[in-house]
This record gives C-alpha cells, sequence and structure tokens, in this order.
C-alpha cells in the first residue's frame, strides 16, 4: 500500500527536513501533482524556506533539529485531532514496519525517517543514494509499504529530495536522488539504525 506523496527537491542542500515536512503537508491538504520544485506556491501548501523560517529553524541551526522537524509537521498539516507525529528512539525492525503498516494502513499518514543513506562499505543503503558513499545525516517520507509484518519479504516505499544543486549556490551538488524509492524494509531500517535511529510516526 502507498500513499499519494510527491517528492519535491531540497531548495538548500541542507533542507532535506523542510522538505519532508513539505511533501507531508502537501499530501494532507491534498496537493497531488508531481512537480519538483520546492519554491513555487502554485505546487505547495508552504514553500520550504516558509517552513524552515517559521517552524523546523533549518537556516537559523544550519540544519533540522529532530524536535523542530516533529514541530513542523504537527504545525503544517491537517490532520485528524487524534493523530500526531513523535518520536520513536531504537524501534525494533519488528516495531518500525508495523509502524509503517499502521500509520499508513490505519491513519493513512506518512512517517519520517532520520538516516544515514550511505554509510562507506555498508550493506545497507538507499538506492536513491547508491551512487555516494559517506557519513550524513538525511531526512526521508516513508509512504508505503508492501508486507505485512509477519511476512519474509517486506518493502518500504519513500520518497527522497536529495540530488542535483543547491537552487541558491548552484555550484554546490547534492547527494543523491529526487524522486520515488522503494528498498527491502530491513534495509530502510538499518539506514536509520546507522543515523541516530529515530522514526518520527
Amino acid at each position: 500500500m502507498q500513499l499519494p506523496t510527491y517528492a519535491r527537491h531540497q531548495h538548500r542542500w541542507f533542507y532535506c527536513g523542510p522538505a519532508v515536512v513539505q511533501v507531508i503537508s502537501n499530501y494532507t491538504y491534498g496537493y497531488r501533482n508531481a512537480t519538483v520544485s520546492g519554491e513555487t506556491s502554485n505546487n505547495n501548501v508552504f514553500l520550504q524556506s516558509y517552513i524552515s523560517g517559521r517552524w523546523t529553524r533549518t537556516d537559523a541551526n544550519g540544519q533540522t533539529n529532530l524536535g523542530d522537524l516533529i514541530t513542523g509537521l504537527n504545525a503544517s498539516t491537517s490532520r485528524p485531532s487524534y493523530f500526531y507525529w513523535a518520536q520513536w528512539h531504537g524501534p525494533s525492525f519488528a516495531d518500525f514496519h508495523a509502524a509503517i503498516v499502521n500509520d499508513v494502513f490505519s491513519y493513512k499518514m506518512p512517517l519520517a525517517a532520520g538516516v544515514n543513506p550511505h554509510v562507506r562499505g555498508s550493506t545497507y543503503y538507499l538506492y536513491s543514494w547508491r551512487n555516494w558513499q559517506g557519513s550524513t545525516g538525511h531526512y526521508i517520507t516513508i509512504n508505503g509499504y508492501s508486507g505485512v509484518p509477519s511476512s519474509s519479504s517486506k518493502y518500504a516505499y519513500y520518497n527522497d529530495s536529495s540530488g542535483g544543486y543547491d537552487e541558491v549556490q548552484p555550484w554546490i551538488a547534492i547527494a543523491g536522488e529526487t524522486g520515488a524509492f522503494s528498498d527491502t524494509s530491513y534495509t530502510v531500517y538499518m539506514t536509520m539504525k546507522n543515523n541516530s535511529g529515530d522514526l518520527v510516526y
């Protein structure tokens, strides 16, 4: 099962947090188009620069801290009154996949994960970062799954907003790719564990 979320390119090289908030906010308000620009008002509920300035404090901090990402998600989205995003630090793999199934199937809501997308030499890396290796923190939107928790084969679907170039300083390349991707759920889980182990669900 997949939710109709659409990736937006990071306006700045360090804007993965605002991009995730924007993708999820757009979904909750019914903005269902594949235009990748994160700084055009007719295709987005909120611009990434606005999300950064108002909620995620990405420009102020030079990165998006987890608590500010959660603030941005809860403040910028149209969601049921009983649903809100919160941090889950260090879930087991079984709990990680079950959380995806629960949020996507039961609540029709995406999740966010803080990942290290391609640790040098690691067996587990995101397909969207297959051409780059190193150590970096990154956020992705998880929008779907295949395989129930008891299945032997389980996949996670996600949007990534990296790739291309910084739109303010276009000489700065952004590693990764922008678009819709899938990997085994365990692979996505391990990239999360290779970072801080935080799931926002």
